[in-house]
């Protein structure tokens, strides 16, 4: 049937044209028969590739995030997933971008921590870089935020009060109006499973605090267009991620 049953190569994975999708969709309604619960680690990942080539992105991802949960040791699987949720962070942000006007505007980036600290840099940093900054202390007046105007990426905090970022994260993806939105998360903890953690939650990037402008730059840039170039720096930057 031509469907590609592994995570070696994302970008054939995520551009594959020559699958049967009627066979494809039998696979999923044979491996969607068992419960949530009674779902060992190769149902969840063979339903996320499934759904991968069928082009059903996020139900590809979420059960390759289940996967995850249920072997999260695995940190090749784990790298991969990563891997494939920044490309299809890229993919959903191109697609959105197709026949609009965003190449002609400032990128809108929203900036959510509860350090004044954190907001200024954030703010200060990107401004200068040409993209337009808004700013939310917390994940409610984020949320507030985001109704109003959808931006193009999401820096977010994790410790915060009312709504930590975890659950911002997954409030933003659960969403279809919002879940193409790159989030790259900010945390002062570097541990491996706070990171995993958020890839669960559907955040694209993760950023230890302290960093520096030039990171906070690079990684923006590699999700957003530079403003009044209507073109992305991947490329450029992919080595630095």
């Amino acid at each position: 049937c031509s469907a590609i049953l592994t995570l070696k190569n994302l970008d054939a994975l995520l551009d594959n044209s020559q699958v049967d999708h009627k066979i494809v969709r039998q696979a999923v309604d044979r491996l969607k028969d068992q419960s949530n619960d009674d779902r060992d680690f190769e149902t969840n990942f063979n339903l996320g590739l499934a759904y991968l080539n069928l082009k059903h992105w996020r139900e590809g991802i979420k059960y390759l995030q289940a996967a995850v949960r249920i072997l999260p040791d695995n940190k090749n699987l784990v790298e991969q997933v990563n891997e494939l949720a920044k490309k299809i962070a890229l993919k959903k942000a191109k697609i959105s971008g197709e026949g609009s006007s965003k190449g002609s505007r400032p990128g809108v980036i929203l900036a959510v921590d509860d350090s004044p600290t954190i907001r200024k840099l954030v703010s200060i940093t990107l401004e200068k870089q040409g993209y337009q900054v808004l700013l939310a202390e917390d994940g409610l007046e984020a949320l507030a935020i985001i109704s109003e105007k959808t931006p193009d990426l999401i820096l977010l905090d994790i410790t915060m009060p009312r709504m930590d970022g975890y659950q911002l994260c997954q409030t933003i993806k659960e969403n279809q109006k919002t879940e193409h939105i790159p989030v790259v998360m900010l945390s002062g903890n570097d541990g491996f499973f706070d990171k995993v953690r958020g890839r669960v939650a559907g955040s694209t990037e993760y950023i230890t605090k302290p960093f520096d402008s030039d990171l906070l730059v690079q990684t923006v840039k590699k999700y957003t267009l530079s403003p009044g170039t209507g073109e992305k720096e991947v490329v450029r930057q992919s080595n630095a991620a």
